[in-house]
């Protein structure tokens, strides 16, 4: 029996070096052909497997080198609308969650928790949202001139619920 060695590499996080993280030693038949094999390992795209000769002085090492996995992460606006926020990392990437904000709504935090690593699938959070009881409006009134164009004479402010709807009636009250 004639040693031989299978060394299993992980890619550091945000470098394209790799680090040891398993060896084994094992022995095998001198000048035979052998394909060890490339375990799975969470987070890391899984190399494919090589043959390799056993050189009778036991120098012979094979080296499987693992990258992470990249994955997607979705920040979607949710009922307020607008652009989403997605970004690409690598398993185990810190995943940082944009800050949204949106006219007439109080933002109130994610669908879900949000994972503070990247994990090994494409991932989505979607913005929750209340109603801003507070959200200002303005009124303006209009007076036409004889030359038939409108001209605006006064406007109050007031505030009110988003998505709330006045009435005309409403309206005359608050005259």
């Amino acid at each position: 029996d004639t040693p031989y060695a299978v060394e299993y590499y992980q890619q550091i996080l945000g470098t394209p070096d790799y680090t040891l993280v398993e060896r084994k030693e094992l022995n095998g038949t001198t000048d035979s052909i052998i394909t060890p094999e490339t375990p799975y390992y969470t987070g890391f795209i899984t190399p494919i497997a090589e043959d390799v000769k056993i050189l009778a002085d036991g120098s012979t090492v094979q080296r499987y080198y693992y990258d992470r996995q990249t994955h997607t992460v979705t920040f979607e606006p949710g009922i307020v609308g607008g652009d989403s926020v997605s970004y690409e990392l690598d398993f185990g990437g810190r995943i940082t969650a944009p800050q949204f904000a949106a006219n007439g709504y109080i933002f109130t935090g994610w669908d879900r928790e949000v994972e503070s690593t990247m994990g090994e699938s494409d991932v989505t959070y979607t913005a929750q949202w209340m109603v801003d009881p507070a959200t200002t409006y303005r009124v303006e009134y209009y007076v036409q001139q004889t030359d038939g164009r409108y001209v605006m004479q006064d406007f109050e402010v007031f505030e009110g619920s988003t998505g709330d709807v006045l009435t005309e009636q409403q309206l005359r009250e608050t005259i």
